[in-house]
């Protein structure tokens, strides 16, 4: 059974429209991030799904159970649904036992909250008030009481924004683990690529109020939908080229792309900085390094290639420091199939 269907879902503001005729699907079991820049209307389909939103038409199901469309209009506290927003939003009177009791049954509360203060780590911190936690903390609560009542589905809103850089990464880790270990179906919202590549299952890209890619995170990255998706979820090296068969002739030379024959001689090619290996200029495509940038475990190395009808100015990635300096003369060459648009 899918923990989610979503059909032809819009939503609009002041005549602006917000979701556009949004599909998804969501089996059990699954963390699901939902991927876009500020404004795509990645909220409004989470609030949408919470039932604090009401969409204008479509339909949504939760665990095979109606809980919006045309005819009817499930409110949100009869949704079985979990939501942990951007910074927990704990009750402020109420102690860390108190608010993960929130809304249980007298019978299983005291059990269950121990049960969820284990899940995420937080034992011992029962009697704490929320203003005594770090934000950190204060996010675990957050989402020991969204699993407490044992919800179909849990929903994050952007749950890590508002923590530095050092403590996400441990916290991404440690709420995938949490939601592994409660089998847990959840839906994540973020902008941030590295949050939905390190976290979900599936990744849906969303773009203008419509969901412009769902699948794994891997083709998400290897095989984008279109540029746009290409750019947004990483690096990218986008050039001219023209089909020749089962290879496309581009700046970086004669490729192999993925897919069957294309029927357009004229696309766009699409390379992954990490598919591109640096060497002597005497083998490969000539280019001179203009720049080079080091981040510490990487760097990136922007090249312009010597013969070329383009203007092209790829930028590659290598592991450490630069092997190259400014003005190098240097061999490119492109490793693994290419991506083609028409």
């Amino acid at each position: 059974m899918m923990a989610l269907r979503i059909t032809d879902l819009c939503k609009s503001f002041d005549g602006q429209t917000v979701l556009n005729n949004v599909a998804l699907e969501l089996p059990k079991g699954k963390l699901l991030a939902i991927l876009g820049p500020s404004g795509c209307g990645k909220t409004t389909l989470l609030r949408s799904i919470a039932g604090f939103e009401m969409p204008s038409t479509g339909t949504i199901e939760i665990a095979g159970v109606s809980v919006f469309s045309d005819k009817k209009q499930l409110p949100a506290e009869k949704r079985r649904v979990g939501y942990v927003p951007q910074e927990g939003a704990l009750f402020p009177h109420l102690t860390v036992a108190q608010n993960i009791a929130f809304g249980l049954s007298r019978q299983t509360r005291n059990q269950r909250v121990k049960e969820m203060l284990a899940l995420v780590g937080m034992e011992g911190f029962e009697k704490r008030m929320p203003h005594e936690l770090s934000g950190g903390q204060q996010q675990r609560i957050a989402l020991a009481r969204a699993l407490a009542p044992h919800p179909e589905l849990i929903l994050l809103d952007e749950p890590f924004s508002a923590l530095d850089t050092g403590l996400r990464a441990q916290l991404r880790e440690d709420i995938k683990y949490a939601l592994e270990q409660a089998g847990a179906t959840a839906i994540m919202v973020t902008h941030d690529q590295e949050e939905a590549f390190s976290m979900a299952d599936r990744i849906a890209i969303m773009r203008d109020g419509k969901l412009v890619q769902t699948a794994d995170p891997d083709a998400v990255y290897t095989t984008p939908s279109d540029v746009h998706v290409a750019t947004f979820v990483g690096d990218a090296v986008i050039l001219k080229g023209q089909v020749n068969g089962n290879l496309v002739e581009c700046p970086l030379g004669s490729l192999c792309y993925q897919g069957s024959s294309h029927s357009r001689e004229a696309v766009t090619v699409m390379i992954r900085p990490e598919q591109v290996t640096i060497g002597s200029a005497q083998s490969g495509v000539i280019a001179k390094v203009t720049k080079t940038i080091y981040f510490g475990h990487d760097s990136l190395i922007h090249l312009e290639l010597e013969h070329s009808e383009q203007h092209c100015t790829p930028a590659i990635r290598v592991l450490g420091k630069p092997p190259v300096k400014k003005g190098d003369l240097v061999g490119l060459q492109v490793n693994g199939d290419v991506v083609i648009y028409g």
